[in-house]
């Protein structure tokens, strides 16, 4: 099962959209991880972008944030907080050897995707393209 990026998703803001094209290529990768065994060095690295992309994603988007006065900063900083720290709660189990479903993983950033992604930020992006515009 592969995810296709589809226009419809786009927010209109070129560099965001970017971003999430990114993020479905890594929950693609995630799904296919899903399908193997003995994958902790795979899935180490795939966290390890996992957690880069995020750090980068939503300074990107903070800045625009900041830079537009969008009303929802703060709801989106507390969103950005808790999907890092599963993220690296992830990190830290899979370090010590907890046991990992990769399925686990996959389904948190395709909700994170569906959820946050395609909802949150596409009402960030119409205003921030209105803001824009004015």
């Amino acid at each position: 099962m592969n995810i296709e990026w589809d226009d419809s998703n786009l927010i209109g803001i070129e560099e965001i959209d970017g971003h999430h094209k990114k993020l479905i290529e890594m929950i693609n990768k995630s799904y296919s991880l899903i399908l193997k065994e003995n994958i902790q060095i795979e899935l180490s690295q795939l966290l390890d972008e996992l957690i880069e992309f995020a750090r980068y994603h939503f300074a990107s988007e903070e800045k625009l944030m900041r830079q537009y006065r969008y009303h929802n900063l703060d709801k989106h900083m507390i969103e950005y907080f808790n999907f890092r720290n599963k993220l690296l709660k992830y990190k830290k189990n899979l370090i010590d050897g907890k046991e990992y479903v990769s399925i686990d993983i996959f389904d948190f950033i395709m909700h994170w995707l569906i959820d946050h992604e395609f909802k949150m930020d596409s009402e960030m992006g119409r205003f921030i393209c209105t803001m824009q515009r004015i």
